[in-house]
């Protein structure tokens, strides 16, 4: 195969990349609308629990019916995206984001919560897997970076807005503004295009070529769209499936190999514990007994949303495999902390005072608190984007759908294998146990990344080249 790559579109300012970004932004929206189910349970539960009288175990149902749909959703949505395109996926998916909200908002019984749940962790659940192939197929490699981080930096203010406004309404009304986001991305899909490369797959040249005017700006010339379509439609005629991805697809060494790369970092993000620790946040700190427990979540939440902003920018400068290790040094090191808390706590022979503290451990009321602001700082700057960038530019072009789809599958079952057996775990290791052990997990992050090749800067031809 010849390797040789011809230069990349030099984009003459920041001008020409203006509807690249504002088009990753819309495409984001559904990312806020998961930032939101993620986040609902937290201040809600307490309420809910209260309103239908409901026990333990029913409560962590509807918190993991969330990732329950989200498993769901990894299972068509890669056919999803393949049989009706990116954009129009996004689409379709929204008109059951708002019914899920709108079932949660009304619901009369668990069984309809539960129901709520379920779809909206579908909806939500598939943005994980179309967002970032939208971004990595339409923006420049130099800033596929960034716009794929928009993601996290959406989802990261879907939490953050649902933990303040969840302490000021009844779940209720907090159910019905969600159901606003995905009615916004609905209306916001129609100014922008299908990615280039999903129509030149279905052999609309002509469509492509104005979604890549549209995308690239007017500082682009003639001569830079038609190479970049070239190198697209060669990059699809190297790749095209024969007959749809099949198991002996999976096998050969181009692909068994990122295949491989995406769910071991899948699994290093889910045993970090991220989404025990948001689902679950102001139980945490009640378990604490050391500070406000809504109060304490939307200063996490916010320190999550500034850190994103912050570090999403360095995802192409430093590279991901730079910012995936810092990320997992420090996201280990502030779980071991929490543990180290909660151990004292645990092995404390004082009693409780009178404001429901501990003796032993009154003079580190602060560390759980700063221990969950260092966590999120971090684990934004890797270990939540960095799998799904990975998954959108390592995965060949010929199995991405069926591919991400799986890998999509894996991380959802994960997330709600250990937030559904969060409390059981806790019962047989001690809230200690359990964050020392996601701590763990993210020292063997550290060392796995250190063997996985960096797509910083890279067009996705040489990323797929060199895995073949």
């Amino acid at each position: 195969m010849d390797t040789e790559e011809e230069p990349p579109i030099q984009t003459k300012n920041s001008l020409s990349r203006k509807f690249q970004y504002l088009s990753s932004a819309v495409a984001a929206i559904g990312s806020f609308g998961l930032g939101n189910v993620t986040a609902w349970t937290s201040p809600t539960l307490t309420q809910i629990g209260k309103d239908f009288e409901a026990s333990g175990d029913e409560l962590t149902w509807i918190a993991s019916l969330f990732p329950v749909g989200a498993i769901f959703s990894g299972i068509f949505s890669g056919w999803l995206i393949e049989k009706f395109g990116r954009k129009k996926s996004m689409h379709l998916l929204c008109i059951p984001f708002i019914i899920g909200w709108i079932l949660i908002s009304f619901a009369q019984n668990l069984t309809m919560l539960y129901i709520g749940r379920f779809v909206s962790g579908v909806c939500a659940g598939a943005q994980i897997l179309i967002m970032p192939i939208y971004v990595s197929e339409t923006v420049d490699e130099n800033i596929r970076g960034i716009c794929t981080g928009f993601f996290a930096i959406f989802a990261a203010s879907g939490i953050f807005l649902t933990f303040v406004i969840g302490t000021v309404v009844s779940w209720q009304v907090l159910s019905i503004l969600c159901a606003i986001v995905p009615g916004i991305g609905f209306l916001g899909l129609y100014f922008i295009p299908e990615t280039p490369a999903y129509l030149l797959k279905k052999g609309h040249i002509a469509t492509a070529r104005e979604s890549l005017v549209w995308l690239r700006g007017m500082n682009a010339t003639a001569e830079e769209i038609d190479r970049e379509l070239a190198k697209m439609q060669s990059q699809l005629d190297e790749t095209s499936p024969t007959a749809g991805a099949s198991i002996r697809d999976f096998i050969v060494p181009e692909v068994l190999k990122p295949f491989t790369i995406v769910m071991i970092i899948m699994v290093i993000q889910q045993f970090s514990g991220v989404n025990c620790i948001v689902f679950y946040a102001s139980q945490i700190f009640d378990s604490a007994k050391a500070l406000n427990s809504d109060v304490s979540s939307i200063v996490i939440a916010g320190v999550n949303l500034t850190s994103c902003v912050i570090c999403m920018q360095f995802l192409d400068k430093a590279g991901r495999k730079v910012m995936f290790i810092i990320s997992s040094i420090g996201s280990a090191s502030a779980l071991i902390g929490l543990g180290v808390y909660f151990y004292i706590q645990a092995t404390s022979t004082g009693l409780k005072n009178e404001s429901g503290g501990y003796d032993a451990v009154e003079n580190l009321n602060w560390l759980p608190l700063a221990s969950l602001v260092v966590f999120n700082i971090f684990f934004t700057a890797g270990l939540g984007p960095v799998p799904f960038i990975y998954m959108a530019e390592v995965l060949p072009s010929r199995i991405i759908g069926r591919a991400s789809g799986i890998c999509i599958t894996f991380n959802w079952i994960l997330a709600f294998t250990i937030t559904k057996s969060f409390e059981g775990m806790k019962s047989g290791l001690g809230d200690y146990g359990c964050f020392w052990l996601f701590g763990g997990s993210c020292l063997v992050g550290t060392v796995f990344i250190m063997f996985v090749p960096e797509t910083k800067g890279k067009s996705l031809h040489e990323i797929q080249t060199y895995f073949s």
